[in-house]
């Protein structure tokens, strides 16, 4: 994911980067995983494609999430392991890639992209709030927001947009502090779930001011 001549003004360690995928329809398991164990395992027809890169691979299997149930239901729960996605009262948890940008996020433009083909209703990223971030589902959208250089009017209103933003996030941070007085425990509860998005809001957009002006 970077320009071939920009090699050599590149940092001497690349940021470390995550790509969680999943096929929502599947995959024939004995075409999948491959026979033996080891570094000597007879690669499968999908695992023979990907055979310039044998060793730099590392293939699972045996691999499942315990209570995780509901069918296509449990689709959202890919990279978060919640169990219980048939329930009526399920409530995700944080997925994998949410955890990872936490740690490492700032060291990229974007700390998570979801993107979802063919449908936009689903997301595999979710915040610790158990709340689903809304995915990228246009091609063309998804190539401007990671290589399209913005202009200088453009940076200028990502900046205002991002000022009124930690603005209205200032606001309801105090609105916030005079409700937990007065509510039950059970509200109160909710309330830190809303707390937990809003730190996220608060950290996303602290790294974002910090990337509008770098190329």
């Amino acid at each position: 994911m970077m320009p071939r001549l920009g090699h050599a003004a590149a940092a001497p360690t690349p940021p470390r980067r995550f790509v969680g995928m999943m096929t929502n329809m599947g995959i024939l398991p004995d075409y999948f995983f491959p026979k033996g164990e080891g570094r000597g395992y007879e690669a499968s027809p999908y695992l023979e494609i990907l055979k310039a890169h044998r060793d730099d691979l590392t293939v699972f299997s045996g691999v499942s999430l315990p209570g995780v149930d509901g069918g296509h239901a449990a689709e959202r729960c890919f990279l978060t392991g919640a169990p219980g996605a048939s329930r009526g009262s399920f409530r995700n948890s944080v997925s994998l890639d949410r955890v990872m940008a936490e740690k490492l996020g700032s060291a990229t433009r974007f700390p998570t992209v979801p993107v979802m083909i063919g449908a936009d209703n689903l997301s595999l990223s979710w915040t610790r709030s158990g709340s689903m971030i809304p995915p990228v589902v246009s091609p063309v959208q998804l190539y401007q927001q990671l290589f399209v250089e913005d202009t200088p009017g453009g940076k200028a209103d990502a900046v205002r947009r991002l000022r009124q933003d930690r603005s209205l996030l200032d606001g309801l941070r105090g609105q916030f502090k005079t409700l937990q007085q007065s509510v039950t425990a059970r509200d109160r509860e909710r309330l830190e779930q809303f707390a937990t998005a809003v730190r996220d809001l608060e950290q996303n957009l602290a790294a974002a001011e910090g990337w509008v002006d770098r190329p």
